[in-house]
């Protein structure tokens, strides 16, 4: 038991240490830590777990399990088992020795660890190892005083002073009660004489309401359709005007956007000329200068869009704002109306995405538009042909004229997109 001691002593430090150099690679250092022990147990050779552990987290990775899985299957290997290997796609001899099975795994998957822990993936597990081990930690340090604290506490709930302020609190809770109930026993006869002071009057003021209920009635009914109208109006006017406004904003953000990125293209141009000049580095000075140049042509692209776009808001924001102000009328008057009235609204320039009402669209050329019967499932839609060496094969059942129109607009859609 005496030379027993130091050995355990000394594997257990040997594992802790290698759970936390494993932590880099994404693996528990509680996992690494049992699968070292196991591969030690099993090869009564410290060395050889080592690098058995590393063969046993190549294989892991490499095949997506968990190293507890791989360093069973590592375990089998080294007893002569080689089945869990070759499941899990391992090429292997049947005849092979444990030192060719080790070569043999070592040439199929090393490597795999480490290049698995450059990824983001797992960067992002070592991570999250490292998190629970400083969440354990802290669970370790703080247990204790959180326990200390609730034990004092329980000893201060169940102390003498404790009860005693209790008891004096209920005490002054009852005093209060009864002085609210005295106080409400007291003005009773008052409130009752107030009562029938002012009954009444409010019997008069409920006799006037009743009486002139149809005035205020129709009072309440133009007010209502007054405040529909201007609701229906503001409501009109926003909807056709903001987009084409928005479009504006966005373009002359875009403009200056664009004019700093020339600005900053020609600052990048001139410093990489005087460094060139200065260090006499030419060539590097030269892929300064060529971003430089890109940004000034991405920003006068930018502006050029932005003036366009801006341009192209404003106007249409005139037109747009015309059909507002008609269609905030008319969809006052829709809402003032009760629903009685239903006026059409005029169309205006729409912008793209999920259009919820009629209106104008400006289409380019090259573009495929999908209607309405295309988007809730009744109309098929044409799917395009990327492989020219294929012949173009349509299905379809014509029944009527309808489908002969769709028909017609998948042909042209497929032979376009199979050019």
């Amino acid at each position: 038991m005496g030379e027993s001691a130091p050995i355990y002593e000394e594997l257990t430090k040997k594992a802790e240490e290698l759970g936390k150099s494993y932590i880099r690679l994404g693996f528990d250092d509680e996992t690494t830590a049992t699968s070292f022990a196991r591969l030690t147990l099993a090869t009564k050779d410290t060395k050889k777990s080592q690098e058995l552990l590393a063969v046993s987290a190549d294989l892991a990775r490499s095949k997506g399990i968990p190293l507890e899985q791989s360093t069973q299957a590592m375990i089998m290997a080294m007893q002569g088992s080689t089945k869990v290997l070759k499941q899990m796609g391992i090429e292997l001899d049947d005849n092979a020795t444990k030192e060719q099975v080790l070569a043999a795994i070592k040439a199929q998957t090393a490597g795999q660890a480490e290049q698995y822990s450059q990824t983001a993936q797992g960067a992002n597990e070592a991570l999250a190892v490292t998190m629970d081990n400083i969440k354990e930690s802290l669970g370790d340090r703080l247990l204790p005083m959180i326990t200390q604290i609730a034990i004092k506490f329980s000893e201060f709930l169940n102390s003498e002073k404790f009860n005693n302020f209790a008891n004096a609190v209920g005490a002054g809770v009852d005093m209060v009660v009864n002085f609210i109930t005295n106080l409400g026993n007291s003005i009773q006869p008052t409130i009752e004489a107030l009562g029938k002071f002012f009954q009444p009057m409010i019997d008069g003021l409920m006799a006037f309401i009743n009486e002139n209920m149809p005035v205020f009635q129709a009072t309440w009914t133009v007010l209502q359709a007054v405040i529909n109208f201007g609701l229906g109006f503001i409501n009109g006017l926003w909807n056709t005007v903001w987009p084409s406004l928005l479009a504006t904003f966005k373009g002359i953000w875009d403009m200056i956007v664009g004019a700093f990125k020339v600005a900053w293209g020609i600052f990048e141009v001139l410093i990489n000329i005087g460094l060139g000049i200065v260090t006499g580095n030419w060539s590097k000075a030269w892929e300064g200068m060529k971003k430089g140049f890109q940004d000034i042509f991405n920003g006068l692209k930018s502006f050029v869009q932005g003036w366009w776009d801006s341009i192209v808001g404003f106007f249409r924001g005139g037109l747009n704002g015309i059909v507002g102000t008609l269609n905030g009328f008319i969809n006052g008057i829709n809402k003032a109306s009760g629903g009685t009235v239903n006026i059409k609204t005029i169309p205006s320039f729409d912008n793209g995405g999920w259009v919820n009402q009629d209106g104008m669209a400006y289409v380019h050329a090259g573009e495929y538009v999908l209607s309405r019967n295309m988007l809730n499932g009744s109309q098929q839609i044409g799917a395009p042909v990327t492989n020219n060496n294929q012949p173009i094969t349509i299905m379809a059942n014509i029944s009527n004229e309808l489908d002969l129109n769709s028909l017609g607009y998948q042909l042209a859609w497929i032979t376009r997109n199979s050019r």
